[in-house]
């Protein structure tokens, strides 16, 4: 936690609650903001073994609009993988560039438009990893 506001009880990973919280956190934290500049688009995270997806959008340094994904639902960057794959990446025991490198996690959209957002993607990735969570 970064002193930003303090977790409050355990979410179910990969939850509509989950990213909800995860929005509020990073929206918080200035180097999000700071880290994601002018990076103005809609994304989709998906389970590819449970069909659940969020949808969600970045808007001026913002997360917005966090919602369950519609199946078939399109969207600027859609990343998709099995459960597992998230709850390691959750956890932070696996990289989201290794993921997508290896195949892992598939990509609609452009990588290198994620890459040069680095920083902001890592705030965010942090900051999925230290929240208190149950899987």
């Amino acid at each position: 936690m970064n002193g930003m506001g303090e977790w409050r009880g355990m979410v179910k990973y990969f939850s509509l609650e989950f990213f909800k919280k995860l929005a509020e956190e990073v929206n918080a934290n200035p180097a999000f903001k700071t880290g994601m500049g002018d990076f103005n688009a809609s994304m989709i995270l998906r389970e590819t073994d449970k069909g659940f997806g969020i949808y969600f959008e970045i808007r001026d340094g913002q997360i917005q609009n966090v919602r369950e994904a519609k199946p078939g639902e399109e969207a600027d960057f859609i990343l998709e993988g099995p459960y597992e794959v998230w709850v390691r990446l959750g956890k932070a025991e696996l990289m989201a560039r290794d993921a997508l490198m290896s195949g892992q996690i598939s990509l609609t959209g452009s990588m290198m438009m994620l890459l040069a957002y680095a920083d902001g993607f890592g705030v965010l990735l942090q900051t999925m990893a230290a929240m208190p969570k149950e899987f």
